[in-house]
């Protein structure tokens, strides 16, 4: 009767994944287009300047609360872009090249804040385009304002479909999006042995993770898994330790857990403490793929999973910085470590402006909006290509692994240093 239960609801998920229908509500389709008969209104001119000698881009970027460690590398990205253009002799628009000079604006890790930088940007500092902060929450702040004056932005680490739901005008994703975070890892491992069963998601209550958490409620049923346990968790300092105590007397084999860099240290810390068996397998959204996180956490680390959008040493290529490796070489040699993909990404988001730009001709923000529309480029970072929505639907995921001590590649299987270590549960 279990069996028959399971079957049914797996059936009924099924359905709900493949129908236009549902993903019309729930928003997490990256292959959606927008409505035929939605009519997009003009964006803003871009701002005059007597004897314009330079373009001039916008950013708020967390220097206090809880999204610090994300914001510098995002702008160590930038920094490494905009120096290269520059460097080249700046952005090139038919025969002209304009320096590149981005205008950073502190912010608090708060919507709020997030908002008025925006605004202040936009009004006060006539900025010619947006970069993006860093999380899907404030980057939803950063899209309503870009939309509302119609200014074209770049969002390097907003991946919630909800930022792309409505039909925008100008706002664009470097980045995959959240739901198909966790669709690679429930491909790789749902062929090894022991063959895992069932699996369990925690995330924290933000809008980032809570996307990550419902994608993988949905590729772990689409790939034959049962879910023993969910939950989103507000206050992760005060109900975390009782999360993984429920957890572990669920016996998952998987255990996805969503939230960003600190809170996967504190949840790395707790679950290693818990007195229950490690599940098989633990993957999550930050963390193992982040410089630091060894050093912080030293054998704790150890098995540890980590979703990353970019490896150092992948095999992508493009026109602006080259290989991967040469990306990585030139990060190393001005910042002294090994770049994460949010330094990556937000190079990136300098780089899809810079080509389509160039596709242009023409410095006017209603024909580079069309290029950027129109892009279908291999970068260093990966490929890109939008749907209407401004999603990048061309881009795939990596796994790497804390074994010995180190983070490896163990999928895509193309670019795996080792093979995925799995089980887990002597890894204490």
């Amino acid at each position: 009767m279990r069996t028959l239960s399971f079957i049914i609801a797996l059936s009924i998920s099924l359905i709900m994944i493949s129908s236009p229908l549902w993903w019309t509500t729930e928003g997490d389709n990256r292959d959606r287009i927008v409505e035929s008969g939605s009519v997009l209104t003009s964006l803003r001119p871009l701002p005059t300047r007597p004897r314009r000698r330079e373009i001039i881009i916008g950013v708020s970027l967390s220097t206090t609360g809880h999204f610090i460690a994300e914001s510098d590398m995002m702008r160590q990205g930038f920094q490494l872009w905009m120096e290269l253009v520059n460097g080249r002799g700046g952005l090139q628009i038919n025969s002209r090249h304009y320096p590149v000079r981005i205008v950073e604006v502190g912010d608090d890790s708060t919507a709020l804040t997030v908002r008025k930088n925006y605004q202040h940007l936009i009004l006060e500092e006539k900025v010619d385009f947006l970069f993006a902060p860093y999380s899907s929450t404030l980057t939803l702040e950063a899209r309503k304002i870009a939309e509302e004056y119609g200014v074209i932005l770049i969002v390097a680490s907003g991946s919630s479909e909800r930022i792309y739901n409505s039909n925008n005008r100008c706002t664009f994703a470097v980045l995959t999006s959240a739901s198909w975070y966790t669709k690679d890892f429930f491909s790789m491992i749902r062929n090894f042995k022991p063959k895992p069963k069932s699996y369990a998601v925690l995330t924290t209550d933000r809008l980032f993770s809570k996307s990550v958490g419902k994608g993988a409620r949905l590729w772990g049923l689409q790939n034959g898994l049962s879910e023993v346990y969910f939950n989103s968790v507000a206050d992760l300092d005060k109900n975390l330790h009782s999360c993984i105590i429920e957890i572990g007397q669920k016996q998952p084999d998987l255990l996805v857990f969503a939230g960003h860099s600190l809170d996967a240290i504190r949840f790395t810390k707790q679950l290693k403490q818990s007195p229950f068996d490690i599940p098989k397998s633990v993957v999550m959204t930050l963390g193992p793929s982040q410089h630091g996180y060894i050093q912080e956490l030293g054998k704790d680390a150890e098995g540890m999973i980590g979703m990353t959008q970019w490896l150092p040493d992948s095999h992508w290529k493009g026109d602006i910085f080259g290989t991967a490796r040469e990306f990585t070489r030139r990060f190393q040699k001005k910042f002294g470590y090994t770049p994460s993909y949010h330094s990556a990404q937000a190079a990136t988001c300098g780089v899809i402006l810079q080509q389509a730009m160039k596709r242009s001709a023409v410095l006017d923000a209603e024909l580079i909006v069309q290029a950027i529309r129109n892009l279908d480029i291999e970068t260093f970072y990966g490929p890109v290509k939008y749907d209407q929505r401004g999603l990048n639907t061309r881009k795939p995921m990596a796994l790497v692994q804390i074994q010995n001590g180190k983070s490896v590649t163990v999928w895509p299987a193309g670019q795996a240093n080792v093979a995925l270590r799995y089980p887990l549960q002597n890894t204490k």
